[in-house]
């Protein structure tokens, strides 16, 4: 199995990916499919907790890949909202004309 991410491919994307391909093929021990999916993904977190935890399981392998795919849309979504955010405030926030100093005002 030769399945890597491409660097602008989203995890959800390669691990759906890297599934249907593992489906294909009628009996893999999951050390095999492990190491497969492994040496595809790109470098990241994921990959970085994978080293430091390895699953038993393709079960618990595709547990721990939905947990870090949650967590990446929850990102996105976060950084979306706060973009928007920032634009409407932009746009329906006029600035105030400057007053002038205390003692132009004072006459």
């Amino acid at each position: 199995m030769d399945i890597k991410q491409s660097p602008n491919e989203s995890l959800r994307s390669y691990h759906k990916r890297y599934n249907d391909h593992l489906l294909s093929i009628p009996a893999v021990d999951d050390k095999v499919s492990y190491m497969a999916f492994f040496n595809g993904l790109a470098y990241g977190k994921l990959k970085k907790a994978l080293l430091l935890k390895t699953p038993l399981s393709n079960d618990a392998l595709t547990k721990e890949v939905k947990q870090h795919i949650e967590l990446d849309e929850l990102k996105k979504k976060a950084s979306e909202s706060t973009d928007l955010r920032e634009t409407v405030l932009k746009k329906e926030m006029p600035r105030s004309p400057r007053r002038p100093p205390v003692w132009e005002r004072i006459q």
